[in-house]
């Protein structure tokens, strides 16, 4: 499986993304607003945990990811070092997400290739309208630290303002779970539920 990965971060505050892609070619695409202090390299290691957490949730037991951050990629890969202490802890908790695949392969590509990730991303730390599809999250705090409650998912159906589908979902109006696609995920790849299980900071 593919997985395209981003973090961004700005004045606005800081974003993740991933976008998964199965072997059939089915895609999803995942944005996350992160509501808690963060750096670029720390939404890129959100965008990396979030990709993972969600091709482990989809069944998949290989892994191909795509980042374009040299920072993230050179520590996971072994070439650079963590000397900053957050990014260790980010690192640590790559290495131990990493060893739920049979197979796993993180590859650096330039930020032309990696578009989709990139804006979506984007568009979640400066809060704007996301791509129609797009499975939206609200992470309260960061990846490294193990709260069960950590995110709320939002999906985004057609035509609908994705800031109301925001109030809805803290409101309880709505069921907001990817279930749905991921069992359509499912059903795709021949992969049966009791194959696949979700660590993800959900509520």
């Amino acid at each position: 499986m593919d997985t395209y990965t981003d973090g961004a971060w700005g004045q606005s505050g800081a974003g993740a993304a991933a976008v998964l892609i199965a072997p059939s070619g089915l895609k999803l695409k995942y944005a996350a607003r992160l509501e808690f202090k963060a750096t670029n390299n720390i939404a890129e290691y959100e965008g990396l945990i979030l990709g993972l957490n969600k091709a482990k949730a989809s069944g998949a037991k290989t892994l191909l990811i795509k980042i374009d951050s040299q920072v993230v990629a050179g520590q996971v890969e072994k070439e650079y070092l963590a000397h900053n202490p957050e990014l260790a802890r980010y690192l640590a908790v790559v290495r131990g997400l990493k060893r739920r695949f049979k197979g796993f392969t993180l590859q650096y590509i330039p930020r032309a290739e990696n578009y989709e990730a990139d804006e979506l991303a984007k568009a979640a730390a400066n809060n704007t309208p996301l791509p129609e599809g797009t499975f939206y999250q609200i992470v309260a705090a960061p990846g490294t630290e193990s709260l069960p409650k950590a995110f709320r998912p939002v999906l985004l159906t057609e035509g609908e303002d994705w800031r109301q589908a925001i109030v809805d979902s803290l409101k309880g109006k709505t069921a907001t779970d990817d279930e749905a696609l991921t069992k359509e995920w499912r059903q795709e790849q021949g992969i049966t539920p009791s194959l696949t299980r979700s660590c993800t900071r959900k509520v």
